[in-house]
Parts: structure tokens; C-alpha cells; sequence
């Protein structure tokens, strides 16, 4: 019975093992890339893909390049070729393979578009203030005084008595009043000097009849009168 139950743990014991999934690359280092080749300028409308088998699966040691990496590029100027995937190991290729793109051109990149430059906004400039003009009162120009009239005046009163005369003297001038007579002389005469609107007056002048009286302002025959006859 022992002998039996020994054989059967044996059975699933080498069952187990026969279904077991191997890891990828466990039987194989990981170093084969799946390339691209190309024929034509690189990047340029004439380039074509190689005809052929493309992909192909290479060891990384034919890669003319290093680091290898996806997107790699390695050859000349009429033939490269371009890593497009792995690395993968020899015996765990995916399934389906990679294709290749039919070119390698790509678009130019477009340069970021620099914004123009505004220059900065001046502001407007303000006209200076200019103040108003300052209105200069000019001084009043003083206006010549009118000259005072002042002429020289005589003004005589009515005669009377045998005959006498009241006369009235205003300057400016030299009077000379002469004419009359004295009681004890043939002539009386005054003679005097007056300032502008000054007065001098003579009373009870007396002239003999039919005589004439003559007052002379600065030796000029200014005024005259005749005495009267019969005048009491």
C-alpha cells in the first residue's frame, strides 16, 4: 500500500514540472533589437524603405551604434538604419513583429512663434503748464495839472463925492495906480506887487474932474477911467 501512494505523488510531481511556463529571456540574454533599414537622403522626400525582409532582428553587437536604444540611427548617407524595438531574446521575438514606418521624415519643428515685441506705450506727454500771462497794471502816468488861470484883474467902484473911486487890485503883477490928486500934492500914486490871486484894495481914490485915472500892470496900461464932472 506504502509503495503504491509513492508512485502516485511521483506522477504529479513530474506533471507539475512539464506544464511550468518559462520566463522570457531565462534561457537567453535579452539583447536582440528588431531594425529598420532605409535607402535615400535621411529625413528628406527620397528616402524609401530597403526592400527585403524589414524588419530585421539583429544582436546588438551588429548595431553600429551606443548605447542602443529605440530610435537609434546608424549607416551612411544613402543607407541607416533606425532601431524600432526591444531588446528581446532570440527565442521570445513578439508575435506579430513590428513594422517599419516608410520613412523617417518627420516634420520640421516649428519654431515657438515669438510674440512681437511691443514697445512699451509712452505715455503722452503733457505740455508743460505754462502759467497765464501776468497783467501788470502799469502806474497811472500822473496827468499834468491844469495851470491855475491867474491873470491880473482891476475893478473899480462907483465914483461919488467930489469925485471918488473905491478900486479893487488882484495879482499876479506890479500895479501902478496913479492919476489921482492929494490934498496938499497935484498927484497920489500907489505902487505895489501882488502874488496870484492876491488882493489889494484902495478907498476914496480921488481924481480931479475931467482927469483920467490909469492903473499899469508890469509897466503896461492895464485899466483906465475919467473922472467925472458934478458927482457928489
Amino acid at each position: 500500500m506504502k509503495k503504491l501512494l509513492l508512485l502516485f505523488m511521483a506522477a504529479v510531481t513530474v506533471g507539475i514540472t512539464a506544464f511550468a511556463v518559462v520566463p522570457a529571456g531565462a534561457d537567453a540574454e535579452a539583447n536582440n533589437w528588431f531594425v529598420c533599414k532605409y535607402v535615400g537622403p535621411p529625413g528628406t522626400p527620397d528616402e524609401t524603405l530597403q526592400g527585403g525582409n524589414n524588419p530585421i532582428f539583429v544582436d546588438e553587437n551588429a548595431i553600429d551604434v551606443s548605447p542602443v536604444v529605440i530610435g537609434a540611427t546608424f549607416g551612411d548617407a544613402q543607407t541607416h538604419s533606425v532601431v524600432i524595438a526591444g531588446p528581446y531574446s532570440p527565442n521570445n521575438k513578439p508575435d506579430p513583429e513590428p513594422t517599419c514606418p516608410t520613412a523617417t521624415t518627420t516634420p520640421p519643428t516649428t519654431p515657438p512663434t515669438t510674440p512681437p515685441t511691443t514697445p512699451p506705450t509712452t505715455p503722452p506727454t503733457t505740455p508743460p503748464t505754462t502759467p497765464p500771462p501776468t497783467t501788470t497794471t502799469p502806474a497811472p502816468v500822473p496827468q499834468p495839472q491844469p495851470t491855475p488861470v491867474c491873470n491880473p484883474s482891476v475893478t473899480f467902484g462907483p465914483w461919488y463925492g467930489d469925485p471918488r473911486i473905491n478900486i479893487t487890485l488882484k495879482g499876479p503883477g506890479a500895479f501902478v495906480v496913479k492919476g489921482g490928486i492929494q490934498r496938499f500934492a497935484d498927484t497920489r500914486v500907489f505902487r505895489v506887487t501882488l502874488a496870484c490871486d492876491a488882493v489889494f484894495k484902495i478907498s476914496r481914490y480921488k481924481v480931479k474932474a475931467g482927469h483920467t485915472l490909469t492903473v499899469l500892470v508890469d509897466g503896461v496900461v492895464f485899466a483906465q477911467r475919467t473922472a467925472p464932472t458934478g458927482v457928489r
